[in-house]
């Protein structure tokens, strides 16, 4: 399913188990050699052209970061995260390391890696 068609966010009563299937599933797809050069090809083609640029905004990251600050700002609601945090800048907090660490190659993206992720990002916003 494209992400624009409707993305599926985890909503149990657990933010960090939450998270960790989220976060988990990025990392699975980081591991899919056929994901990987079609990624990273596409992250070539979008530093010259903001055609793939903006259709990727608007089919991927777009509709993830939302789903993610709406699963962030109930946790807010049930005191589950400050009600201070920045929704925006707590979303990077979570994908911004893995993508990092996928892109520049800086060492094995792993499911461990992203439970640390959750784990340290959960620490700054509650």
């Amino acid at each position: 399913m494209r992400a624009d068609e409707g993305v599926t966010f985890p909503t149990s009563d657990d933010l960090q188990a939450d998270l960790r299937v989220v976060l988990g599933a990025m990392v699975g797809s980081f591991a899919e050699p056929a994901f990987e050069r079609r990624h990273r090809a596409l992250l070539t083609a979008i530093q010259d052209d903001e055609e793939p640029a903006a259709a990727l905004w608007d089919r991927l990251l777009h509709p993830w970061l939302e789903a993610t600050k709406e699963r962030l700002r109930a946790a807010q609601v049930a005191g589950q995260v400050a009600a201070d945090v920045d929704l925006d800048v707590a979303a990077e907090l979570l994908y911004g390391p893995l993508s990092y660490g996928w892109l520049l190659r800086t060492g094995p993206v792993l499911p461990e890696y992203a439970d640390t992720v959750v784990t340290l990002a959960l620490r700054a916003i509650t």
